[in-house]
């Protein structure tokens, strides 16, 4: 059985055609009719890249965006998210910067992948592709990303449309443990007649609530665009990037399925995650003491430091270098899966 994990990085480099870096590039790509700068302007960003984009892209989260600029200094960004995060505890204000983040990395993200998707195929089916040749019983897909590239691959592996709300497809089970861009919490406290405002006016209303009910989360048929979609007001249902991350934003289902199959794990391939949340981490701690797992990272260091730091039971190898090095250049992924 074969666990797959996958962070910001695994996105971020997730495009053949188009690795971070030319010395990443596959010996068939050619680097005619290359436009660097319009690539990187669309590249899914790292998690200290999320707040590099315009702020205006959500007006009501203007104030939320410049305080996370003004306070970051040299620290990271879950770092500062953490002490915006303390200072929401009995503060209605700062509880609305919070809220308005929400939709502020929604929109980020959105946009991303609309442009992003032009590079596909992804990494990720190349992956899949080699996954499906280990011959395993089952496959864990668990990825910390609220975007749905993993998705659109797996609807391309599988043949078929996947439904949000189906997270275990075949012998296949997809886990978003952070939130993805088609989840969201429904709005249930009375706010007056939104109908056929503008998206900036109901996100507006909705920040500025003195009390907000939200509904159970909803997995949605389509991307939802909140803060309105399928004729009900929405709030994105992802978990805001802090440090340590100890929050699950999905059911209890779809962790439940891979706490059940730790001890049936053989193998792990840890894709662009840095380790820091500590809540999988102790899920992981369950893995039997036989597993053999690979980390995939920017380069080599940066893998034999998530491997320190996890302290994971098995044995655990670095890769050289990044997910489109190790799946092309030095076939280190596909030698992992099919060993």
């Amino acid at each position: 059985m074969l666990l797959a994990i996958f962070g910001a990085g695994a996105s971020y480099d997730s495009a053949v055609l188009w690795p971070p870096s030319d010395h990443d590039l596959a010996p068939w790509v050619s680097l005619s009719n290359r436009n660097p700068s319009l690539v990187e302007r669309a590249r899914p960003p790292l998690t200290d890249q999320l707040f590099d984009h315009s702020a205006l892209l959500v007006p009501a989260a203007t104030a939320a965006v410049e305080w996370v600029r003004m306070n970051r200094k040299d620290r990271s960004v879950e770092e500062t998210l953490r002490e915006l995060q303390a200072a929401t505890a009995g503060s209605p204000i700062m509880q609305r910067k919070l809220l308005a983040l929400r939709y502020y990395l929604h929109s980020v993200i959105t946009l991303v992948e609309q442009e992003w998707t032009k590079r596909e195929p992804t990494n990720y089916d190349a992956f899949l592709a080699l996954a499906e040749g280990g011959r395993f019983d089952r496959i864990h897909l668990l990825t910390f990303n609220y975007d749905t590239f993993l998705d659109a691959s797996l609807a391309r592996h599988l043949s078929t449309q996947l439904a949000p709300n189906a997270f275990q497809h075949q012998h296949c089970s997809l886990i978003h443990c952070h939130g993805s861009l088609n989840w969201a919490y429904e709005v249930l406290s009375p706010l007056g007649d939104l109908v056929g405002k503008a998206a900036n006016e109901v996100c507006d209303r909705i920040v500025s609530a003195e009390k907000l009910e939200l509904g159970p989360l909803m997995m949605l048929s389509s991307n939802a665009n909140p803060p309105n979609g399928f004729g009900k007001l929405l709030v994105p249902a992802i978990a805001i990037p802090v440090e340590p991350k100890s929050d699950f934003v999905c059911p209890r289902e779809h962790i439940d399925a891979i706490a059940g199959d730790l001890s049936r794990i053989t193998k792990v391939a840890i894709v662009g995650w840095k380790g820091s949340e500590e809540s999988v981490r102790q899920l992981l701690l369950g893995l039997p003491t036989s597993v053999r797992g690979l980390v995939v990272s920017g380069s080599e260091e940066e893998s034999n430091r998530i491997i320190t730091d996890l302290k994971l039971p098995g044995t655990f190898v670095a890769a050289t270098g990044g997910f489109t090095r190790s799946l092309y250049l030095t076939n280190e992924i596909q030698r992992f899966v099919e060993s």
